[in-house]
């Protein structure tokens, strides 16, 4: 829902429901932006915090507000001028009743009293009000329920009078607003904003979601999702339900955040990535974060998930992090983490809270989380929940190749909390890889074949080690690098070698980190059934016999005598044949 100042986007989403696939035109969340425009009102004027800022950011209405009343919220707005609410089918009794009041006390009554009698009217006959202020009440309602009563998060507070119609304060009632944002201050104008949520408590949503649409985005999400075809198109101006979904699941996150970080003093990325997270958890049916996607996919190894690009629309692709750590962790994992934020709103110092808590590693919890990322646009059923549904909609990650030919080299930096794919081409069937790392204590490798993985941390600085490919490997093979530091570049080399003789790995062996060697062996060699290990001075330690279908064997680095063989270089290989070096760095002999 949220989105760059400058653009309304179209997506593709995933319904199920009789309409089929369809897209959404998508405005933008004005939250951050009120959050920076306050904080310069408070720096040029006397007011000493945003909260202090908030009234003098606002240009009051002098036309008084009808009220909705639902459990918890007090829902204003009017039914003439720049600020009418949305009329729909549903309320053509409703119109007919008010425009005939209208037509018959106008000539009688000015504005403020005019207003003020005909709402008097209605209430009195117990005329209901328009469906799309009944729909807001709903949906703000079902964010009530999930936030406060099955997550225990805090009660917003409530402001002692609405911010822009002026309505006083209705004992546990929190203020919604339904007015035309860019009436309430001219910096709104021309800006496309659904809605803005104040830190002092109240929420302004927009009165009708009647944007123009900006064909410019069109054709760049449209080729983002190849895979939806062909799409119907849902405008959040005529599907202005769905829209509602998004924003009440969305904003009023963000009064219950300001709770925890009272009178911030800034404003970080998890504001809005954990909203669109919270969205779509409440509005799973509208799939509303897809439309971030295609940015997020392009400019994954560069834009890091943790980047202070408070409204980029990368930020709320992100929000799919939060997807995953609910699934990892739990729906209340959020709730520690405002937690640990609260006044001195530290984000890193309340991630490290939360890995605590849960006992887990940031590093780890990021590698799992992009993993599935390299399986966007495959329509097979996808072993990685919770992405599992709408894997197949996804735009295809933009990956690096690198082609296996006799050798090949690949030199990058990825920064921290990003991550890169290298798609490997010409694969022979086995790879022998040499990687070398600066700052790569929090990266992780995952080697990816045919949704197969194999997963390593690269917590030294120099390694090498060898991939058996397996015998139908086919083409999609990866190597995913994941950085799950939280400020640390790491700059990353790569060789490949193809190698049609066996392989030790590790090499070099180290006994207080590992306990075996293997040795794999090329797909071809099914005649190779033992094999050889020499001291340096060319005398055998050990015979190692193996089965023809095993391509590779385990060795508990132990002579014939069951010795565990001391530090130094030895070689390998079939009897008689060629051999390689491999080298032993032990400790304790």
């Amino acid at each position: 829902m949220c989105n760059k100042i400058y653009s309304i986007l179209i997506i593709y989403i995933l319904v199920i429901s009789l309409s089929g696939r369809q897209r959404v035109f998508a405005g933008k969340c004005g939250t951050p932006d009120l959050f920076h425009r306050l904080q310069e009102l408070a720096s040029s004027t006397e007011e000493n915090s945003v909260i202090a800022a908030a009234r003098t950011a606002v240009n009051r209405s002098s036309v008084p507000a009808r009220t909705y009343l639902t459990d918890n919220f007090a829902i204003h707005y009017v039914m003439k001028g720049a600020d009418k609410v949305l009329f729909t089918p549903e309320d053509t009794e409703l119109i007919n009743e008010v425009e005939g009041l209208y037509a018959d006390l106008e000539k009688e009554f000015n504005e403020p009293e005019l207003s003020l009698r005909i709402y008097a009217i209605l209430d009195s006959l117990d005329v209901g009000h328009p469906r799309f202020i009944e729909k807001q009440g709903y949906y703000f309602e079902k964010a009530y329920t999930h936030y406060i009563g099955d997550l225990g998060m805090k009660i917003p507070e409530v402001n002692s009078s609405s911010f822009y119609f002026r309505e006083a304060a209705i004992k546990n009632k929190y203020h919604i607003e339904i007015a035309n944002i860019a009436s309430t201050d001219s910096y709104w104008i021309g800006q496309e904003v659904y809605a803005l949520t104040y830190p002092s408590g109240g929420i302004i949503t927009d009165n009708d979601f009647l944007y123009t649409l900006r064909g410019g985005q069109l054709d760049t999400i449209r080729s983002s999702y190849t895979s939806v075809s062909p799409p119907l198109i849902i405008n959040y101006a005529t599907d202005w339900e769905k829209g509602i979904q998004v924003t009440a699941a969305h904003e009023y996150y963000h009064a219950i955040q300001y709770q925890y970080t009272p009178n911030p003093s800034s404003y970080h990325f998890w504001y809005e990535l954990s909203a669109v997270g919270m969205e779509e958890r409440l509005a799973s049916d509208v799939n509303d974060y897809l439309q971030y996607l295609p940015d997020l996919f392009s400019k994954h190894a560069s834009f890091s998930l943790n980047n202070q690009c408070f409204n980029c629309t990368e930020t709320y692709g992100n929000g799919i992090f939060h997807v995953f750590l609910s699934s990892e962790l739990g729906d209340d994992f959020d709730v520690s983490l405002w937690k640990s934020l609260n006044a001195r709103n530290n984000i890193e110092s309340a991630f490290n809270k939360l890995t605590d808590e849960y006992s887990v590693n940031l590093p780890d919890l990021y590698a799992r989380y992009t993993q599935p990322l390299l399986f966007s646009q495959k329509s097979e059923d996808s072993p990685f929940f919770p992405f599992s549904d709408d894997l197949f909609l996804w735009p295809a990650i933009k990956t690096k190749t690198l082609t296996l030919d006799a050798s090949a080299q690949l030199i990058f930096s990825l920064p921290s909390m990003t991550f890169e794919a290298v798609r490997l081409e010409g694969l022979s069937s086995l790879l022998v890889n040499k990687i070398e790392v600066e700052n790569g204590e929090d990266l992780t490798l995952t080697f990816i074949y045919d949704g197969q993985s194999s997963e390593k941390r690269l917590k030294n600085n120099v390694v090498s080690f060898s991939f058996t490919m397996p015998e139908k490997a086919g083409t999609n093979n990866y190597l995913l690098f994941s950085n799950g530091a939280w400020d640390k570049t790491a700059k990353i080399s790569i060789t490949l070698v193809i190698d049609e003789g066996v392989v030790a790995f590790p090499n070099p062996y180290q006994s207080e980190r590992d306990d075996k060697i293997s040795f794999t062996r090329p797909l071809n060699a099914d005649s190779l059934t033992s094999l050889f290990v020499y001291s340096e001075f060319g005398i055998p330690v050990k015979e190692l016999n193996f089965l023809e279908e095993n391509v590779t064997w385990d060795w508990n680095v132990r002579d014939d005598k069951g010795d565990v063989l001391s530090a130094g270089i030895y070689y390998y290989g079939p009897k008689a044949g060629p051999v390689k070096p491999f080298v032993i760095m032990n400790k304790n002999k």
